[in-house]
């Protein structure tokens, strides 16, 4: 049995790449991600490689007659109504573990620019400038509080491990072997906003954790402390960490992400110097690419077997397409 596997992507190679493994591959072309563009794109078609495509009720029940199977390349999922497709027996997954690396390596780097200051060096030296600037807080030794530690959050603890930090850690449930490999404490929200130095947010987008940071949260944290963002913009209220950024209620933020991707040209985020940002470049790896259609293959080839395929996110599925 081969799929019809509708992909927008933009990295032409992977084509080929999904072809190679055996699937009959139809590339797609969207000029954005309008509801009525997906639904006439991807009419017809049995299995979807998503990225950012809005997967709504409306969208999945225009396409349930013959879509079986939508896949995000990447771990987010607040596009795809996953409950809604399960309902019109829709298979959904994203790709568990592929983008750790990336993302623990961005966040990593993060800590360093917006805690060292780095990028302000290389702005002045460019300018004609030249200076030491001023002492600076660094990673080593630091306590860092990790909110949301699955397969990223994990990743991130690992890496960190050569600084010799304390590490507190925050999530629905713990897996209680990487706690105690990795010499993570388990802390409430309330510790970690108020012991951290950083404090780094690894939590997928839903209703319980949008604006998870808030300006309550933003008030407990030191002046002197930091905060990470690469999961999900919407994870962070962004007009509280704004003023708290202006306040100096805390030192300064690393993002990667924004509440709406690509950050409007009017954002105060653009013109603070307390900040540093990234666009959403966390998992543009050649490492996390190819993970990610590893992953793909695998879930795919386990549903076309008959399997609960790896990284399902509505295993209830399967009851709704008996019915």
């Amino acid at each position: 049995m081969s799929f019809r596997l509708g992909m927008a992507i933009r990295w032409p190679e992977y084509y080929d790449y999904m072809r190679q493994a055996g699937f009959d591959v139809v590339k797609v072309e969207l000029q954005g991600y309008d509801e009525d563009e997906v639904i006439a794109k991807y009419r017809g078609i049995e299995a979807i490689v998503a990225m950012g495509e809005p997967f709504t009720p409306r969208v999945l029940d225009a396409l349930k007659d013959h879509l079986q199977f939508v896949i995000r390349h990447g771990v987010g999922y607040d596009k795809v109504n996953v409950a809604y497709a399960a309902q019109v027996g829709i298979c959904c997954c994203n790709t568990p573990g592929a983008m750790s690396t990336g993302v623990g390596e961005t966040t990593l780097a993060l800590m360093l620019e917006i805690s060292r200051g780095f990028f302000r060096s290389d702005r002045e030296i460019k300018a004609g400038g030249y200076s030491r600037g001023p002492i600076t807080r660094g990673v080593e030794g630091a306590t860092i509080g990790i909110i949301g530690f699955g397969n990223i959050g994990q990743k991130v603890a690992r890496n960190l491990q050569g600084f010799n930090p304390r590490l507190l850690a925050y999530d629905v449930r713990y897996n209680e072997e990487a706690l105690q490999e990795l010499h993570v404490q388990k802390a409430s929200l309330d510790e970690i906003a108020r012991e951290s130095d950083f404090v780094t947010v690894h939590v997928p987008l839903m209703p319980q954790t949008t604006h998870l940071i808030d300006a309550a949260f933003l008030a407990k944290m030191k002046p002197t402390a930091f905060l990470i963002n690469t999961s999900r913009g919407g994870t962070v209220d962004e007009e509280a960490l704004i003023e708290a950024l202006k306040n100096g209620t805390i030192a300064g933020a690393g993002l990667d992400v924004f509440a709406k991707e690509p950050l409007p040209v009017e954002s105060e985020l653009r013109k603070l110097d307390n900040v540093f940002l990234t666009g959403h470049l966390a998992t543009q790896t050649t490492t996390c690419i190819r993970a990610g259609f590893d992953s793909i293959i695998r879930s795919l080839q386990e549903f076309q077997a008959g399997q609960v395929p790896f990284g399902c996110l509505n295993p209830t599925f399967i009851e709704n397409r008996r019915k």
